[in-house]
């Protein structure tokens, strides 16, 4: 009931206030993002090594106050509840998915400064070519992989501290090649093109092109 009645003072207060706002400019709710944060639910998904919760599908440790917390955000702008949504499924394949190194890299600042993450896999024309079939790629070169690709629907994309992308790698066959790629802001050669985004409804939610 607490935890209920915490997402719901921040839904009736700060999305609320701004849902109109947001929904005009087809811009994101950062607002709801800071209060969230402030009230410790922004790190509902990260795992309890660097302070989350370590709420997960993934493991099956009670996704109830995740699923809670979508219904009360969404109650005033489903928009902004997607946004929540997209951060919390991005905390959870990080904890589970990352290891202790990783983990401290990625998700303590999400409990401590109240980072925001995004997983983009969405291409367009990627239903009919399958799961793995990417056409964004991953070419290895010394030191790394150079990327190479365009993304959409990417939520959070535009504020977010990293950025998660799918990608297919010149190594191997598929699915063997699949990859998840971690992007920071400001990252030389990435861009997020937020104007991609105007749709008709769930206009907070937004989810731009990534090139």
């Amino acid at each position: 009931d607490d935890l209920r009645g915490k997402f719901r003072e921040i839904a009736t207060t700060v999305v609320a206030q701004h849902a109109r706002r947001h929904d005009r400019e087809a811009s994101a709710p950062t607002e709801m993002m800071s209060a969230l944060h402030a009230a410790g639910l922004l790190n509902l998904c990260v795992h309890k090594d660097v302070g989350g919760d370590g709420i997960s599908f993934v493991t099956g440790h009670d996704p109830l106050p995740f699923l809670i917390g979508i219904e009360e955000l969404a109650r005033i702008d489903m928009g902004s509840a997607h946004d929540f949504q997209v951060h919390g499924h991005s905390s959870m394949f990080l904890s589970h998915a990352c290891n202790a190194e990783q983990r401290e890299r990625y998700l303590r600042p999400v409990v401590e400064q109240g980072q925001v993450l995004s997983w983009t896999g969405s291409e367009l024309g990627r239903t009919a070519r399958g799961q793995w079939a990417l056409q964004s790629e991953a070419v290895k070169r010394p030191g790394g992989y150079v990327l190479n690709g365009v993304k959409v629907y990417g939520t959070n994309a535009s504020i977010a501290d990293w950025n998660i992308v799918s990608v297919n790698s010149d190594q191997g066959p598929s699915p063997d090649n699949f990859l998840m790629v971690m992007i920071p802001a400001g990252a030389k050669g990435f861009e997020v093109d937020a104007a991609w985004w105007d749709p008709t409804g769930m206009r907070s939610a937004i989810s731009p092109k990534l090139v």
